[in-house]
C-alpha cells in the first residue's frame, strides 16, 4: 500500500475520532494534510495528481455551497469550519472515489437522523459530527 494512502487513512481516522469525541477537527491536522497529501500523491503519481486536486476542490466548493445555503435557510451554520477544511483533503485522498463516498456518507447521515427521530432522541438544534460519517462512507466505498 502507498504511503500517501496510509497517511490519508490514518489522518481521517484520527479526525473522525476527535470529531466524534469533541465535535471539532483540529486546524493543525487540516493544515498538515492539505499540504502533505497533494505532495505525497504528486510524488507517487504525477499523472493523476491534477484529477485528485480537482476532486478535492469540487468537494470543497460543494460543501461551501451547502454551508451557505443552510446558513441562509436556518440562520445557523450546519457544517463546521473544520469539516469545510477537511473535505478538500478527503477528495484528494480518495480521488475519483470521493463522490461515491460522499453519497454513502449522506445516506448514512440521513438514516441516522431519521432513526434518532423515530426513537425520540433527536432535538431541534442538535448536531451530529460529520467526519465519522465521512470515514464510514469512505470505508463503504473502498469495500463495496
Amino acid at each position: 500500500m502507498n504511503v500517501s494512502i496510509l497517511c490519508f487513512w490514518l489522518a481521517l481516522s484520527i479526525a473522525a475520532f476527535i470529531d466524534a469525541k469533541w465535535g471539532i477537527v483540529p486546524n493543525k491536522l487540516n493544515f498538515i494534510m492539505t499540504i502533505l497529501l497533494p505532495l505525497l500523491f504528486y510524488a507517487e503519481d504525477p499523472t493523476h495528481w491534477k484529477l485528485r486536486m480537482l476532486v478535492g476542490g469540487m468537494l470543497f466548493f460543494s460543501l461551501l455551497l451547502a454551508f451557505w445555503i443552510s446558513k441562509k435557510l436556518t440562520g445557523t451554520a450546519q457544517v463546521g469550519g473544520g469539516d469545510l477544511k477537511l473535505i478538500f483533503w478527503f477528495g484528494v485522498g480518495l480521488g475519483i472515489h470521493a463522490p461515491v463516498a460522499v453519497l454513502f456518507t449522506t445516506l448514512l447521515f440521513i438514516l441516522t437522523i431519521g432513526l434518532l427521530r423515530v426513537i425520540n432522541q433527536w432535538k431541534k438544534g442538535k448536531t451530529l459530527p460529520l467526519i465519522p460519517f465521512l470515514w464510514l462512507g469512505s470505508v463503504l466505498t473502498v469495500f463495496v
